[in-house]
């Protein structure tokens, strides 16, 4: 999670994003909304203060989306994404194997599959 500041007009607000991964690409959620400040150093006190609150950084509730999500929880989301990810590249290199037993040149001329093509086909 980080700080992010977001500029509207002469008004500078700033908000607590959590970066993921969605299809293969980098997405960033705003998961607190701290309001307007007139510097980092303010919008930290704000998140700090947050904090004091029972909302600590790493239990904070996505509220702006809607989702209630302990740091237990992400912890677990995590894993089993990871996980995932483990086993398709498991099944892509088990598909380029099979390729590659039938057609040892398809490395050179490219006929091999990329991770993308496996995963997105499911």
């Amino acid at each position: 999670m980080f700080l992010r500041s977001k500029r509207r007009g002469d008004r500078l607000y700033w908000q607590v994003v959590e970066t993921y991964r969605e299809g293969g690409r980098v997405r960033h959620r705003t998961i607190y909304s701290l309001g307007r400040h007139d510097s980092r150093g303010s919008a930290q006190a704000a998140w700090d203060e947050a904090a004091a609150r029972g909302d600590d950084r790493e239990t904070i509730q996505l509220r702006k989306v809607g989702i209630e999500r302990t740091a237990v929880e992400h912890a677990a989301h995590e894993r089993a994404r990871r996980e995932a990810d483990e086993l398709s590249r498991a099944r892509w290199k088990a598909e380029c194997d099979a390729i590659l037993a039938v057609d040892p040149d398809a490395r050179l001329y490219g006929r091999l599959p990329t991770f993308l093509d496996v995963v997105s086909r499911g």
